[in-house]
């Protein structure tokens, strides 16, 4: 399974970023269900507050969160304490 992050899909949403073209086609590929990917809910999280930070928009945030997670071949994988302390270990 491909792990999908912040920056791409932060990337596919406003159109000054580096990368943006790419991210929009590999976001429009995982729409159309031509791959499958996974990311946390920390991601989202990150996403959102990317998102909000730079347009100020709290409705659009929501918007584009809920569209997010339409996708039917993107997996939002919740995060428990066990994993997130895994995660933690391995990262340290």
């Amino acid at each position: 399974m491909i792990y999908i992050d912040t920056s791409v899909i932060v990337n596919s949403f406003f159109t000054d970023e580096k990368g943006t073209e790419s991210s929009k086609k590999l976001m429009e590929k995982i729409r159309d269900g031509k791959f499958t990917v996974c990311t946390s809910e920390f991601t989202i999280l990150e996403i959102a507050s990317g998102i909000s930070r730079r347009s100020g928009d709290p409705d659009l945030v929501n918007e584009f969160i809920e569209e997010l997670r339409a996708y039917p071949n993107l997996r939002i994988v919740p995060i428990s304490k066990l994993l997130f302390d895994r995660a933690f270990e391995i990262a340290t």
